[in-house]
């Protein structure tokens, strides 16, 4: 029987094709010429799929790396590929008076640069978080995009007035369009749960049951928590690079917690 080179050549691709799995890169599947056994072809309709967990969970924590050096930023994060550029500066005095320093990168003590304190704040890109006192310490105040002329300006109405900013860093893996997370009753991620992709300026009109939150988990973004509705009161940064978001008990929101209640929750912005 004759049969044509052409079609006697695709029958042939054909085969291989059915010959030959395909492996996961990144997010991208992939051919490899291991052999598959005619059951599992069969199970697959003809194609067999295989996921090289190995090499996506290696590519996924050389994404989640970040550099710290005052001199490099990151170029890429997890869940966004290619991060944004970050860019702030701060000033000694309020309305962005006195003396100043450019940063596109964390600052553990703006002592150490010769400040006694920050007072105002301008953010040219990227998304920040301030903190009282140095080491990324005491109350923490969100920095999007935007100008800061004096302390009310990020502070979140806070009931303790404390007008110090001693230290600050990146949040690196802020993502406004893909956060998600899930907040829990009760610590150790018990109890009644829900999942938040959205703002939501009183969880007590969306439903949720009181004013209080006994745990978190942060898959992707990264969302500021309040503790009063209508965003006032003391901020919780709550990130998916931190804890891997895990937040198990309220305690792991920062050193200045005092307390678990949180009544508005929003993604923030990079």
């Amino acid at each position: 029987m004759f049969v044509h080179p052409e079609r006697r050549d695709a029958h042939v691709d054909k085969h291989r094709r059915r010959q030959c799995p395909r492996r996961a890169h990144c997010g991208h599947w992939y051919k490899t010429e291991a052999p598959v056994s005619r059951k599992a072809l069969r199970e697959t309709g003809g194609v067999a799929l295989e996921l090289d967990t190995n090499r996506l969970s290696d590519k996924y924590r050389k994404m989640q790396r970040t550099i710290r050096s005052p001199m490099m930023q990151p170029l890429v994060s997890a869940g966004m590929g290619m991060a944004p550029f970050f860019k702030v500066t701060v000033f000694e005095q309020e309305h962005f008076q006195g003396r100043c320093q450019e940063f596109t990168a964390e600052c553990c003590n703006i002592q150490d640069c010769g400040f006694d304190n920050i007072r105002s704040v301008r953010v040219e890109s990227g998304a920040w978080v301030g903190f009282e006192h140095h080491d990324f310490q005491g109350q923490q105040f969100v920095l999007e995009r935007g100008e800061y002329p004096h302390w009310d300006a990020y502070s979140g109405n806070l009931s303790y007035h404390v007008e110090r900013m001693m230290s600050f860093r990146p949040i690196y893996c802020a993502s406004h369009q893909s956060s998600r997370m899930m907040i829990f009753e009760k610590e150790n991620f018990l109890g009644r749960s829900v999942e938040l992709c959205e703002d939501y300026p009183s969880l007590q009109a969306m439903g949720w049951c009181n004013n209080e939150v006994g745990s978190m988990h942060v898959q992707c973004g990264a969302f500021v928590c309040y503790q009063y509705p209508g965003y006032r009161g003391q901020q919780y940064i709550m990130e998916c690079e931190r804890h891997s978001g895990d937040y198990q008990h309220w305690r792991n929101w920062g050193s200045h917690c005092q307390t678990p209640q949180i009544q508005s929750i929003r993604r923030i912005q990079h």
